[in-house]
């Protein structure tokens, strides 16, 4: 099933990069708040923010996580768990976005989260529109930068 899950979204990764279409100036401007939104929520350890913001099938997928071989995918309920325990979060970055890429009613967001008491990360936000045409976070690839 975790295969399946990277399978699908390096797929779309790939075609998102290869088609992807101009987008109007309101969605770049609602998906630049969502991710201001999701990396606030995650500095502060605010679960009501992120519930707001996290699509109910959201996954992080972390490559070599901690330098152990392998992926390591955490499902949204797992993820508000680690942030309540304190396991992660609390630290606020600064945001530097490269790139949104919109096709339909899916995008991704290839950006820079900086902190100076923390190593720096590379990140794709995989975002969709839900069904009330809002825009959610459902899939996050963050790459460590030493």
């Amino acid at each position: 099933m975790k295969k399946l899950g990277l399978i699908v979204l390096a797929t779309l990764f790939i075609s998102f990069n290869s088609y992807s279409q101009n987008m109007d100036n309101s969605d770049q401007k609602e998906i630049k708040k969502l991710v201001e939104a999701f990396e606030a929520g995650t500095a502060k350890r605010n679960l009501e923010a992120l519930e707001k913001v996290l699509h109910q099938d959201y996954t992080v997928m972390v490559n070599r996580m901690g330098g152990k071989p392998g992926m390591t995918v955490i499902n949204r309920e797992t993820y508000l768990k680690l942030l309540e325990a304190e396991k992660i979060g609390g630290v606020s970055y600064e945001i530097d976005i490269n790139q949104i890429s919109v096709t339909g009613h899916t995008a991704t967001v290839d950006l820079l989260f900086k902190s100076e008491a923390v190593p720096n990360m590379h990140k794709y936000i995989f975002v969709v529109q839900n069904d009330e045409d809002k825009w959610q976070v459902i899939a996050d690839l963050p790459i460590f930068v030493k």
